[in-house]
This record gives structure tokens, sequence and C-alpha cells, in this order.
């Protein structure tokens, strides 16, 4: 692969991630429980990425122990 086909096959990636980000906004901006949404929108990430797998780690704090860390979301 050249070096210009290089650049242009990046810049199609970060665009396709660019919109994929604005339909991510919209989706959880419209969603009424944003969790429920949360696989299928890993998942879009994911492909418009061209990832392997896409993990959503959650955290949760518990007083006086820190912090506990969760699998949210896998792809």
């Amino acid at each position: 692969m050249t070096a210009e086909a290089a650049r242009t096959e990046m810049h199609g990636s970060r665009q396709g991630a660019a919109m994929a980000a604005v339909h991510v906004v919209r989706r959880l901006r419209e969603a009424g429980d944003w969790q429920r949404e949360m696989d299928s929108i890993l998942e879009a990430l994911c492909r418009s990425l061209d990832c392997q797998r896409g993990i959503l780690f959650r955290l949760r704090e518990l007083p006086g122990e820190g912090f506990a860390q969760s699998v949210a979301s896998y792809w």
C-alpha cells in the first residue's frame, strides 16, 4: 500500500468513526434508558473502527473501599 493510499484509507476511517459517534450521541439522547442501548452502540462503534472486540467497563464507588470494576458491555 502506498503512503497516499494509507492516508486516504485513514481519512475515510476517521470519517466513519466520526459519523458513528454522531449516531451514538443521537441514540443516547433519544433513549429512555441509555444502558439498554450500550450493547448495540458498542457493536456499531467497534464495527466502524474495524475492531476485533470492544469492552465497556463500569466503575462503581464502594464507600470506604475505593472502586469496583466490572464489564458493562462486551462485543
